[in-house]
């Protein structure tokens, strides 16, 4: 389908991406408008530009917008509730169900946790810096459920990245894994980079290897012949962390199809088995340190008591 814009006065010499963005086109990042100009699906007065050319009033914008992110099945994916922790005028902490997107991507269009923010507090559209991800300082993957912290205003949204950038966040997550770690207690250290056989996925290497520092520390809570349900903090927040690290030391987390070997492959499971139980913060406003806990999904239980 092919997207039309007549560029009026209020954004004469604006960049041609930022005019995108903020069209809110739900299924674009403002990444992915840039990525879509390179492609040559905009062109302005019929000629293909850069992204960063500049718009006088009058001229007319045309956009590609493949099918594939036109159609979605809101209805099936959209929860019946997002579970809110705490709130207050600077943050809003809630437990982020499985298997829903915080924000849109470039090849989807379903409803995510954005659109749950921007129903419930529309005003959270000027937070930030991507209008595409208003208020939004880290994310959980798809299939990982739990407690995520969002910024209401634009004060507590530069005080939460900065205690996200210096570290100083404490994160622990509840994961089972298949196999029983010989150590109570484990660190590992390996390299985060993007795997160079599958999309979509990260690779742990060693220290000597390319890639970005990471460091993940487990200890067992309990296990059986099969499985072990594991406490887990992260020092850093790289993509996949956890679900990459457990895997390159043999104990993928169950249900995690992306990561789990061939030996542990042949069975199907309700859910990927990773929780972001506790979120430790210094609150942006009154400074003081606040602990937030989303509840142990019954599913783990039943699941390792089996």
């Amino acid at each position: 389908m092919k997207q039309s814009y007549i560029v009026d006065e209020i954004h004469h010499r604006w960049r041609l991406d930022k005019f995108l963005v903020e069209q809110k086109l739900a299924a674009f990042s403002r990444s992915a408008l840039q990525h879509s100009i390179e492609r040559g699906e905009v062109t302005v007065n019929g000629k293909h530009v850069t992204k960063h050319h500049f718009l006088n009033s009058g001229d007319r914008i045309e956009m590609n917008i493949p099918d594939k992110v036109q159609k979605s099945d809101v209805t099936n994916i959209r929860p019946q509730v997002v579970p809110i922790l705490f709130e207050d005028e600077e943050i809003l902490v809630i437990n982020k169900p499985m298997g829903v997107l915080v924000h849109p991507t470039e090849h989807s269009n379903e409803w995510t946790i954005v659109s749950f923010l921007l129903e419930y507090h529309p005003s959270i559209q000027q937070v930030g810096e991507d209008q595409q991800r208003p208020g939004i300082v880290h994310r959980l993957d798809r299939d990982v459920s739990g407690v995520m912290i969002v910024a209401k205003t634009s004060q507590a949204f530069m005080a939460l990245k900065e205690q996200f950038q210096q570290r100083m966040v404490k994160k622990e997550y509840r994961a089972i894994v298949h196999g029983v770690p010989t150590q109570i207690e484990g660190v590992i250290e390996l390299k985060i980079a993007r795997s160079t056989t599958q999309d979509g996925k990260m690779a742990a290497r060693p220290e000597t290897a390319e890639g970005r520092a990471a460091k993940t520390i487990y200890s067992v809570l309990r296990s059986t012949e099969r499985y072990a349900e594991l406490s887990v903090h992260i020092e850093t927040g790289r993509t996949h962390q956890i679900r990459a690290h457990l895997a390159a030391i043999d104990h993928p987390i169950v249900g995690d199809s992306l990561y789990t070997s061939k030996r542990y492959a042949k069975k199907r499971y309700d859910r990927l088995f990773l929780h972001a139980y506790r979120l430790t913060i210094i609150h942006p406003k009154t400074r003081k340190l606040m602990t937030f806990e989303a509840p142990i999904p019954e599913l783990f239980t039943s699941f390792i008591e089996a």
